[in-house]
């Protein structure tokens, strides 16, 4: 949530090239326009449907934006756009030891090269 706050209030003339957010904890439903205005390229979003300690987490305190609502970091987000890209977690990612969990990408560097670095490098294809 950081990271899309941090962006939405950027002044208009501040160039942001990309905003990448995984697992976010925000509602699904949340407005990502502000933040996407703000950005060249748009932003990449990575959630998993088995991210059950996001779903768990929701029913207990809500999401970061105060919903009681379906976390994009289970469900993506609903919106579509032409800036935003969304990567849903795949069963192939758990060869690299991501099975799909809140933080399973957290220290999994062949899978951050794979599967992030590209869209930090400005190499990223949908």
């Amino acid at each position: 949530m950081t990271a899309i706050l941090v962006t939405e209030q950027m002044p208009a003339n501040a160039e942001i090239d990309r905003v990448i957010l995984m697992s976010p904890g925000v509602s699904r439903q949340y407005d990502l326009g502000a933040m996407l205005a703000r950005t060249v390229d748009g932003t990449v979003v990575y959630w998993s449907p088995v991210d059950d300690f996001a779903i768990g987490l929701v029913q207990s305190l809500g999401t970061v934006d105060g919903e009681f609502a379906e976390p994009a970091a289970s469900f993506g987000f609903a919106a579509t756009h032409d800036k935003l890209v969304q990567f849903r977690w795949e069963p192939e990612m758990a060869r690299y030891g991501n099975f799909g969990g809140h933080l399973d990408y957290l220290f999994l560097v062949p899978w951050i090269r794979d599967y992030v670095a590209p869209w930090v490098a400005d190499t990223g294809s949908e």
